[in-house]
């Protein structure tokens, strides 16, 4: 796996060569931002490891490479006590930019702990899918997914699936309506988490919760009508 460092330190550096990583090694944030200006199509392909001062810092890392048009996966790094002391005694924490949120890698932390959590990073950014609006908005009040099995009256809030009336609370119930709206899309969680729009949802894997109890509520006949394509999210078929 390529991957661009720009401020990281030769100690990590070394790491990730050990464990297969190509670098692509600049001396600071600074100098990346000024030769990817100059070429941003040959950098902007790759992901980048960014070493940032403290964890203040750290979390102005997104939003400046946003400011500077970089899409590739983004990591911050934060290393602490790594002057003068084996590798083994340092402090890191990495920040996936492209989902906002710091992975706090465990102290002692190994080698092989650090390369993989980068390369997880990176392989599931990869995996994000982009949804693209609807070239207009979809004011269909009645829905049908699973081949007519399910059928979903809008207006009224109910949901039928095979004969029979479902009993769903409204964060079950607003997924499968934003699903059956676009049978075409496979939804990560972040972006049913964006759909909902709601604080009842604060994290990925409530999204999980609220599909378990969809697929009970649909039962053992319909419940296959939300599939899950692994790494990347739901969908309900058409």
């Amino acid at each position: 796996m390529k991957i661009i460092c720009a401020g990281v330190s030769s100690t990590i550096k070394t790491v990730l060569e050990k464990h297969e990583f190509g670098i692509f090694d600049f001396t600071s944030v600074q100098t990346f931002t000024k030769a990817f200006e100059e070429k941003p199509k040959s950098l902007g392909s790759m992901p980048l490891l960014c070493g940032v001062g403290n964890l203040d810092q750290l979390a102005h890392v997104p939003a400046c490479m946003r400011e500077f048009g970089f899409r590739s996966a983004t990591i911050g790094i934060v290393e602490s006590k790594i002057g003068g002391l084996s590798f083994e005694d340092a402090e890191v924490f990495l920040l996936d930019c492209g989902w906002d949120r710091v992975l706090r890698v465990r102290v002692p932390v190994s080698e092989q702990l650090l390369a993989e959590s980068i390369r997880a990073v990176v392989r599931g950014y990869e995996r994000k899918v982009f949804v693209p609006p609807p070239e207009k908005p979809d004011e269909r009040t009645a829905l049908e997914c699973f081949d007519g099995r399910i059928k979903i009256d809008v207006l009224k809030r109910t949901v039928v699936a095979d004969g029979r009336r479902l009993v769903l609370s409204a964060t079950p119930y607003n997924v499968l309506v934003i699903m059956a709206r676009r049978p075409d899309v496979c939804f990560s969680r972040e972006q049913l988490m964006t759909a909902l729009c709601t604080r009842e949802v604060s994290y990925d894997r409530c999204v999980d919760a609220h599909i378990k109890k969809l697929r009970i509520a649909l039962g053992k006949e319909c419940r296959e009508a939300v599939e899950t394509l692994s790494g990347v999210g739901y969908k309900v078929l058409p």
